[in-house]
């Protein structure tokens, strides 16, 4: 599904989120979902703007929206980060994101040093 249908429909919780993800989109997102939860007990997970959303106190770092053919994990502030890997997309202001068409993309270990950095930048 989506991510325009999901917002669209309302989603109660982040497992309800994930259940209407398709193949395979539902397993990026949980993957990136256990890697956040997992590293960062910090962050509060919640619903907001139809996506799950990782909030440090009510400040967002980052979120996961589902796509058709892929996942984004959406870093608020991701014009500020240093992004040496060259993994980050995006033109506007503030938001940049990474995208994922399969698990087989997800690299933890830069993952982790961009939300590390704008972690950082919360401090």
């Amino acid at each position: 599904m989506h991510g325009r249908d999901l917002r669209a429909r309302g989603v109660a919780s982040v497992d309800e989120y994930l259940d209407l993800l398709g193949d395979p989109q539902k397993g990026i997102a949980a993957l990136l979902r256990e890697i956040v939860l997992t590293r960062y007990p910090q962050l509060r997970e919640d619903i907001k703007w139809h996506v799950p959303v990782y909030s440090l106190g009510t400040t967002p770092i980052v979120s996961i929206e589902g796509f058709k053919a892929h996942v984004n994990l959406k870093f608020f502030e991701g014009a500020e980060l240093e992004d040496h890997a060259g993994i980050l997309e995006g033109t506007g202001k503030g938001v940049r994101h990474v995208k994922f068409r399969s698990t087989g993309d997800v690299d933890e270990a830069m993952i982790l040093v961009l939300i590390d950095e704008a972690l950082g930048r919360r401090s």
